[in-house]
């Protein structure tokens, strides 16, 4: 598959590439194991640094949350190359929030410039609510709710030492909404003040 992969994109001939998968690479920040073998996992990190010009976005899914993970070059200053988004799932069965992403990209570039993730907030209807009577009425915008600039791998990166840098606590707020689609459940699977420095870590492929 690896194989197949970087074929295609040494083929792209100046096309916008999307890479669409259900099993990210890099570390499952819940319980620290790598979601591939690792060394699949570089080969994968390396094909997409080498071919970053190519590849616009990266999406997996699999967690059911909302997460991110930027891919880096192995330049001395580390350069964000890539952007993999990990889209959360309509399937509550990890106590997440029902949820579903729509993204607004540029047709020319093949560049995401917004995305909106929408969810149900199971807290707040009645036991007794017809199913086909509910409404989606929440949303979680990435550039709003995490104060950023775009949503680009540059702009995530940015993210990340932002929220590592903030001493008020409110950043690890906003990534923790952002990560747990607005679940309220006291869960060890989503992102706490104990927690969050162990997912931002995941949250970074580098090239070895």
């Amino acid at each position: 598959m690896l194989r197949w992969l970087e074929n295609n994109l040494a083929n792209a001939n100046g096309k916008n590439v999307w890479i669409l998968m259900h099993i990210p690479p890099g570390i499952n920040a819940f319980n620290k194991k790598n979601f591939w073998n690792v060394a699949s996992s570089d080969a994968f990190v390396h094909t997409i640094v080498k071919h970053a010009a190519s590849v616009k976005l990266i999406v997996a899914s699999h967690v059911h949350l909302n997460d991110f993970k930027v891919v880096y070059d192995k330049s001395r200053m580390p350069k964000p190359v890539a952007l993999l988004r990990i889209v959360p799932s309509i399937c509550s069965n990890h106590g997440n929030n029902p949820s579903f992403e729509v993204a607004e990209f540029n047709t020319a570039t093949g560049n995401i410039v917004n995305e909106t993730n929408w969810y149900l907030n199971l807290a707040t209807i009645p036991k007794d609510k017809e199913t086909q009577q509910l409404t989606w009425t929440d949303t979680l915008n990435d550039a709003r709710s995490l104060e950023m600039k775009g949503v680009s791998a540059a702009d995530f990166s940015k993210l990340i030492d932002h929220i590592k840098a903030d001493k008020t606590g409110q950043m690890i707020k906003h990534y923790a909404d952002f990560y747990d689609v607005g679940t309220r459940a006291d869960s060890a699977i989503f992102v706490n003040h104990a927690t969050y420095m162990n997912y931002l870590k995941a949250d970074s492929l580098k090239e070895k």
